[in-house]
């Protein structure tokens, strides 16, 4: 199952995700002025993995080189620095809760 993320910034330097799950959700996210680009990338990948069903194998695409880097150091550490980097670590490790 493919999952499609991005993250970007606007002209008025808000920062939004959107998120698609192949063959079932989209999403999408406001973060706000005070994120960058990177937040919602990270934001993204969040919001696609708590669409898709629970127990799939999931390929997500995302253009983000920050983000990737930030999401396997994360996981090689244990250690994030944001709420949606901290959710993304946990679903890979844990699986979707409830």
């Amino acid at each position: 199952m493919g999952i499609y993320t991005d993250g970007s910034m606007n002209e008025d330097d808000m920062v939004g995700a959107r998120w698609h799950v192949e063959g079932k959700n989209q999403g999408g996210a406001t973060l706000g002025e005070l994120a960058i680009v990177w937040d919602g990338e990270v934001c993204g990948v969040r919001g696609a993995l708590e669409d898709a069903p629970s127990n799939s194998n999931i390929l997500i695409l995302l253009d983000s080189q920050a983000a990737i880097v930030a999401m396997k150091k994360a996981g090689r550490t244990g250690k994030a620095r944001t709420n949606d980097l901290k959710l993304v670590l946990w679903i890979s490790k844990n699986g979707k809760p409830g």
